[in-house]
């Protein structure tokens, strides 16, 4: 039976890029365009290894897959927590909103209005002086 990065992907839920860019670093070649056939035991092999890869960080995602499943990105930091996407020795995270107002001690609009200051002593009431008269 032939094997390709895509067959990988389908199996992992990754992209067939990041496959692909996976077989490069450990040097297995890899064409552009064309199907790339891979026996059953390197088949099995980069399974493996790419399974212990991204499951030892389930909330990470390489910037193509990111790229790629962007809308699953932003459901999981909405449900799951933070999303973590790497590209080369960098990561960003993608977290909810609230959980950054929560980091960061923002305080809601509500919070803001009250915290501003004090209005005692503003008089609000109506000037009773009548208008000025106005030439039509």
């Amino acid at each position: 039976m032939e094997y390709t990065p895509h067959d990988i992907a389908v199996a992992l839920d990754l992209s067939a890029k990041t496959v692909r860019h996976y077989m490069r670093e450990q040097g297995i070649r890899v064409g552009k365009g064309g199907r790339h056939v891979l026996d059953k035991k390197t088949y099995e092999r980069l399974l493996r290894e790419l399974r212990a890869r991204h499951a030892s960080d389930p909330s990470a995602w390489s910037v193509a897959d990111a790229k790629n499943r962007f809308s699953t990105v932003v459901t999981l930091a909405l449900t799951k927590g933070p999303q973590r996407v790497r590209r080369r020795d960098e990561s960003v995270v993608v977290l909810a909103e609230s959980e950054y107002r929560r980091l960061t001690g923002s305080p809601s609009f509500k919070q803001h209005l009250l915290g501003g200051p004090s209005l005692e002593g503003l008089d609000l009431a109506r000037d009773k002086t009548p208008p000025r008269d106005a030439d039509l």
